[in-house]
């Protein structure tokens, strides 16, 4: 009999909804504020240290990751090392001084260390940031949390990693605006920014539960808080196994029928692969950030998300993975049909950040779109590996 602690999966639910959450805060907050977005902006002009306003732009994302690092690992200790995302969290700040970022047992430490890493001239946006990080995020118990609790569904953290994309569609989130909006997929603007968590089986490799926060989801000018710039956001999360798929949003019954299937990519795409669709899909739509179309497929606002290429990493995708196997969708490699797994790297040889990408590409699907032709094809390879052994069921 194993002697490997379990715990309610519901307590991690709630932990990862709750960071998402405070993550939103501080991208919000960071466009919000004069003095921090100042900062972000300043890598576009050529005023300023170049280097400098990279780094803070980093500093947002990778003040996020630790965040959550010290959120988990404040209900779950075991987890802390198991916390992955694509950010060292090592600086080097104006003094040439090398910092390593990391939220603080004290708030006031916090915000000392971030003054160290932005200079005193910034410590207004050191304290605000410090303040965000460790102020209490309560998320109210939707019904399917209450469902989850009830069934008493439990899980091992020793044997759970988790992987963070702090902001996501980075390029949209500083450019903001608005994009334009077809079948209810925006092309791009802040809409398109997401923060991504996903927890992952260290053993198996297969996703176990994942939160979508979209930040700017609607302008709202009537929240009452200045951090939150005039927007409220919203969020998903799904739980998978083979004891529980539950979901805070309903599964899409189609985007537009059978006959009409709508596919999202990315605008990169190339044509030959879009040709491909064409003959599948009787809509292609273009969006930014590998999130943002991914939770278009979560929404039912795209029947599938097809990426020919390995430009998307498992940080984009093991939450949203594991919300579209709650909705009985997927998330597999657009190569050979195969499972997207998490606990190893497509190839062991990549020494790099490129090492934790999806190397052979994704094609994510609704669950009323997983018997459609193009699935089957994919997942039997006769797009692409003839060679292949038949797909296990």
């Amino acid at each position: 009999m194993s002697d490997v602690e379990k715990v309610p999966l519901v307590s991690l639910v709630r932990v990862m909804v709750c960071a998402a959450e405070k993550a939103a805060r501080v991208a919000r907050a960071c466009r919000a504020e004069e003095h921090l977005f100042g900062l972000l902006v300043q890598e576009k002009g050529a005023a300023g240290n170049d280097r400098f306003a990279q780094d803070f732009k980093t500093l947002a994302d990778v003040l996020i990751q630790e965040m959550v690092r010290h959120d988990v690992a404040a209900v779950f200790p075991q987890m802390r090392e198991q916390v992955l995302g694509e950010e060292d969290a090592t600086f080097t700040n104006a003094a040439g001084e090398k910092k390593g970022i990391a939220v603080q047992a004290e708030e006031v430490a916090t915000r000392a260390l971030l003054t160290e890493v932005l200079g005193a001239e910034h410590a207004a946006a050191a304290a605000t940031l410090a303040r965000i990080a460790h102020e209490e995020v309560r998320v109210g118990d939707d019904d399917q949390v209450r469902e989850l609790e009830d069934r008493g569904t439990l899980f091992a953290p020793a044997e759970m990693g988790i992987w963070i994309d702090p902001i996501d569609g980075t390029n949209e989130y500083i450019k903001g605006g608005d994009g334009a909006s077809t079948h209810g997929i925006v092309s791009g603007g802040l809409a398109a920014a997401t923060v991504l968590i996903g927890a992952f089986d260290t053993a198996l490799g297969c996703p176990v539960a994942g939160v979508v926060n979209q930040p700017f989801h609607r302008k709202s000018p009537g929240t009452g808080d200045s951090l939150d710039g005039g927007f409220a956001g919203r969020h998903v999360w799904g739980v998978c196994g083979d004891d529980v798929s539950l979901c805070n949003v309903p599964a899409p019954s189609g985007n537009t029928g059978a006959d009409a299937p709508v596919a999202v990519l990315s605008q990169s795409e190339g044509e030959e692969v879009q040709r491909e669709l064409g003959y599948h899909f009787k809509s292609l739509l273009f969006a930014a950030g590998c999130g943002y179309k991914l939770l278009c497929v979560i929404d039912g606002h795209a029947d599938a998300y097809v990426l020919s290429k390995g430009s998307a990493y498992k940080w984009d995708t093991c939450g949203p993975h594991a919300i579209l196997r709650s909705l009985g969708g997927d998330v597999v490699r657009h190569r050979d049909g195969e499972d997207v797994l998490y606990h190893q790297p497509d190839d062991a040889a990549v020494s790099d950040a490129h090492r934790w990408s999806n190397s052979a590409g994704v094609v994510a699907f609704s669950g009323s779109f997983r018997n459609h032709e193009y699935i089957s094809r994919i997942q039997q390879s006769e797009l692409n590996s003839p060679t292949k052994k038949p797909r296990k069921q």
